[in-house]
């Protein structure tokens, strides 16, 4: 009875070990690359402050090797150039601008055709900027064209053009506001936009966390979408404070072993390329070249995409298929069911049924007449 107690409780634990190896890495996935923070000899708890005056980064965060879990941290003065955003939407889009990758704004489609999202980027003071990057939630394509204009100088930086990667790079300018017109089919849920350029005169950020004695910790930078990273804490360090700081610094910054890019329909096109994200289609198909995936498409306008529509050419909302074969009954030329096929089968029957009818009467009645001869 012991041992087999003991192999259940064997199993159990190593299926509740690769289940939590599994859950670090998918978490981990996000960012493009990692850095040791240099370990310092403390002995409580203590507020370590990382320069990151040499780090040209977007999105960090800070993991605790020790408990394979990310650790609350915050970024102080971020290059001093202050970013302010507004939108041809009637929404409150500063979560675009709010260094916060736990926060995003929504761009609605109708999914027929081409929307169009305009952003104004407001930057302070006038910078030197030469491209930006678009950190975008997981699951979520990229937009299918971009235009980027400088308000300031009255100058196209980047004519409308395909977007093929989340960072778009133009001729250096100096202005303080970027017009950003996206054009997109599939619904755009965007986490940050990041400005790109020298900021030399402006770098004085630095990272704070609270670290505990013995643990070694991580420094993953630049993730490829929004990693939606979530504490399991119920309160969190104050970080303001400027008591009782060390400061650290970082080893070598490498490449992410587990940096992946994310491809929710698995059939090998990754999200921020892929034409239908949440519907397999390896062979990108889009007959109408609309920039949405025939698979995700909807042609017939009925409310029901192309792969689950069971006639995609004409509206039938309702599905109906009487012979259930998979074609909708508007359709369906070919009627599966075997009377229908065959109607001539259902007269024969009617035809046969009457001969019995007539025949059954014929011999009741002689019956009845033999009786009454007795």
């Amino acid at each position: 009875m012991f041992k087999k107690t003991s192999g259940i409780i064997f199993i159990f634990l190593f299926l509740f070990n690769v289940t939590k190896a599994e859950a670090i890495e998918n978490s981990l996935k996000a960012f493009r690359q990692l850095a040791k923070i240099k370990l310092l000899s403390i002995t409580i708890p203590t507020v370590e402050e990382l320069k990151l005056s040499s780090i040209s980064a977007n999105g960090l965060a800070v993991w605790d090797k020790n408990e394979g879990k990310f650790v609350p941290s915050k970024i102080f003065n971020q290059e001093e150039v202050f970013l302010t955003v507004q939108s041809n939407t009637n929404q409150n889009v500063s979560a675009l601008v709010d260094n916060d990758l736990n926060t995003s704004v929504f761009f609605n489609t109708d999914g027929y055709s081409l929307s169009l999202s305009e952003i104004n980027l407001n930057i302070n003071p006038v910078s030197r900027v030469k491209g930006i990057r678009i950190i975008l939630d997981k699951n979520v394509a990229l937009p299918n064209y971009i235009y980027i204009y400088d308000d300031i100088n009255k100058k196209t930086l980047v004519a409308r053009k395909k977007v093929t990667s989340s960072t778009i790079y133009f001729p250096q300018t100096v202005t303080s506001k970027l017009i950003i017109r996206l054009e997109h089919i599939q619904p755009l849920q965007i986490a940050e936009i990041k400005i790109l350029g020298d900021f030399v005169n402006y770098n004085k950020k630095f990272l704070r966390f609270l670290a505990q004695p013995n643990h070694q910790y991580l420094l993953y930078l630049n993730p490829a979408y929004n990693p939606q990273i979530k504490f399991n804490f119920s309160e969190y360090p104050n970080l303001d404070d400027n008591k009782s700081i060390k400061t650290t610094s970082l080893e070598k910054i490498n490449p992410n072993p587990y940096f992946q890019e994310p491809d929710s329909d698995k059939d090998g096109v990754i999200d921020r390329l892929d034409n239908c994200v949440k519907v397999p289609n390896p062979d990108q198909k889009d007959e109408n070249k609309n920039g949405l995936g025939d698979a995700c498409d909807d042609f017939d306008k009925d409310g029901i995409i192309n792969s689950k529509d069971n006639c995609p050419n004409k509206p039938n909302k309702l599905q109906k298929d009487k012979d259930r074969d998979g074609i909708g009954d508007v359709c369906d030329n070919k009627e599966n069911r075997f009377t229908e096929r065959n109607p001539w089968v259902i007269w024969a029957a009617m035809g046969l049924v009457l001969i019995t009818f007539i025949l059954m009467s014929t011999i009741v009645i002689k019956m009845k007449n033999q009786d009454k001869s007795k």
